[in-house]
């Protein structure tokens, strides 16, 4: 049905698209606005976490350097593994005394709760003492893999951090895995290194690293770049999108978006940051499943409000333009019935200043109508009368 090509139907049309484009476009500002802001504030949220997790492994791993000289620097420590590694022949007397000395200094590890596991490897590649936990005195440590590997191509100069490797070398081993930290311990009494002793610290770092319960699509991660140092028990990520990750690690400082990698429906925000004292990558890793949550919510409530107003700004307009033509109408309507001949017309004059105005031309035009008929009709008997008259005053003549 097509539309009546009326005035009301015009401003009614006219209203509710100057009305509908405002508001949408109002409302695709704001949406994006406001996602752009949710973007911006997770992205610094993540940020934060990533730093506020630098800067607290960065005070334990620094007080942990400080206790690893402490203990491997020890005079009573050294004089200790010198007297294991050069005498065949222990005199117990001695070494029972260097065991409480070197056990004291030991001790000393207590205050630092997320070492798992203490011990110290004498030339012949076995254990000479140890904390907390038990190693087995029969084990060779040169005959594991991630150890002998770090000794036989020295790659440290002070401490030098292990990736994951197996605790098989424990009493109790469960077939888990740790992180070490190993350093040299030289015996300065004898002039000479013993580069055959190493203090070994196995770690936790998952008791250092804040737990982020606020938020369940935040992972943190450690990367020592050619494998996963530490990966949380409560990991949301998919192996492929660990491998996604991985692949952007090139860089020593990270801050980009993966988006949708392997089809997994939802990006993820990563921010790296370079570990200190070991060169590797802390990353935050962020899943946008939130933040596209966020922005369908957010664009459900702008298009239903968008509709919403789109209805109503309809009816208004519908209302409104009946409002200001309702009077034009009943000018309309009494114009009708002028031209059908009926002059006693009443003109509505308590609406606007133009219908008002126009309803005076109309009073005046009808006004002028009626005078002017009822002059011609008062002319046209005035030619009648004196019509009859000339005839009676001929025919008296005649007669």
């Amino acid at each position: 049905m097509l539309m009546k090509n009326t005035l009301e139907a015009k401003m009614r049309t006219a209203f509710s698209l100057i009305f509908i484009v405002i508001i949408s476009l109002v409302g695709m500002i704001m949406f994006h606005m406001i996602n752009q802001s949710f973007r911006t504030h997770s992205d610094q949220t993540l940020g934060h976490v990533v730093e506020a997790n630098l800067d607290l492994l960065h005070n334990h791993l620094d007080n942990l350097d400080r206790f690893t000289n402490l203990i491997a620097n020890d005079p009573d420590v050294q004089r200790a593994v010198g007297y294991r590694n050069r005498t065949e022949q222990i005199d117990y007397a001695i070494e029972l005394k260097n065991q409480r000395l070197v056990h004291e200094r030991l001790q000393q590890l207590t205050l630092v709760p997320y070492i798992k596991n203490a011990y110290i490897i004498g030339e012949s590649g076995h254990m000479l003492y140890s904390y907390k936990k038990n190693v087995r005195n029969e084990y060779n440590f040169y005959d594991a893999p991630w150890f002998s590997d770090v000794i036989e191509n020295d790659r440290f100069s002070d401490n030098y951090f292990t990736g994951f490797h197996p605790t098989d070398y424990l009493l109790n081993h469960q077939e888990k895995q740790t992180i070490s930290i190993i350093r040299q311990i030289q015996n300065t009494f004898l002039f000479a290194p013993t580069d055959r002793s190493y203090l070994v610290y196995d770690i936790d770092l998952s008791a250092i690293l804040l737990e982020n319960t606020l938020d369940q699509d935040l992972n943190i991660l450690i990367s020592n770049g050619t494998e996963w140092v530490y990966l949380p028990e409560s990991l949301t990520l998919s192996h492929q999108q660990l491998m996604a990750v991985g692949e952007t690690l090139s860089d020593s400082d990270v801050d980009t978006v993966i988006e949708e990698p392997f089809g997994q429906g939802a990006d993820l925000l990563v921010r790296s940051n370079v570990i200190r004292p070991t060169g590797w990558q802390m990353i935050g890793v962020k899943k946008m499943s939130s933040v596209t949550a966020f922005e369908w919510n957010l664009l459900t409530v702008i298009l239903t409000v968008i509709i919403a107003s789109a209805i109503l700004i309809t009816i208004v307009s519908g209302l409104l333009s009946k409002s200001m033509l309702v009077p034009m109408r009943h000018v309309i309507d009494n114009f009708h019935q002028i031209s059908k001949g009926h002059y006693d017309v009443t003109f509505d004059k308590s609406s606007s200043d133009e219908i008002k105005e126009l309803s005076d031309a109309a009073e005046t035009m009808v006004h002028n109508i009626t005078s002017l008929t009822a002059h011609l009709v008062m002319n046209r008997k005035k030619y009648r009368r004196n019509k009859c008259g000339c005839f009676k005053i001929k025919l008296i003549h005649t007669f």
